[in-house]
């Protein structure tokens, strides 16, 4: 193991990209990656009212939001930097997408321009009536999950992988 390997080493971008399918930790890094891609382009917040056997849902797509686009330019950096071989590089902007993905599960994102005020008003009355109120979070939770695995991949990638490669 050669945690040397997570200190950047910026005298070598001039590196020809590599796609090394070879090492496992790589290709998992890379899968998750194509996740988060995805994931970034599903709902992160939303509200959905059952009342009176009827349905009714409101949400915002991941990319809508500033932490979601900053979730996907910052998927993209470990992309690069993954396919550039700079791999603490790319450990550490995983962290960065884990944090994005953790503001994904917590903050509370306006709903067409509502105020955060009036839908709490509105919840109160919905529960009032007996309704049925849940959160719509499994984009940002997937999100989440994935930006581990590629945290994950990229720390393995860059401890395992040969200084000379």
């Amino acid at each position: 193991m050669n945690f040397k390997a997570l200190v950047p080493d910026f005298k070598a971008f001039s590196v020809k990209p590599c796609f090394d399918f070879k090492n496992i930790y790589f290709v998992a890094t890379l899968a998750s990656l194509a996740l988060m891609l995805i994931f970034v382009f599903c709902p992160w917040f939303g509200i959905r009212i059952s009342a009176l056997g009827e349905t009714e849902s409101e949400f915002r797509l991941g990319i809508t939001l500033w932490y979601g686009i900053f979730a996907f330019l910052f998927t993209a950096g470990v992309a690069f930097f993954m396919i550039i071989r700079q791999y603490a590089l790319a450990f550490y902007t995983t962290a960065l997408c884990l944090l994005m993905g953790l503001l994904g599960m917590v903050c509370w994102a306006s709903l067409d321009g509502a105020d955060v005020d009036e839908i709490k008003a509105g919840f109160k009355f919905a529960k009032a009536l007996g309704a049925e109120i849940s959160t719509i979070r499994w984009g940002s939770i997937l999100f989440f999950l994935c930006s581990l695995g590629a945290s994950a991949g990229a720390f393995l990638t860059a401890v395992f992988s040969k200084p000379n490669e």
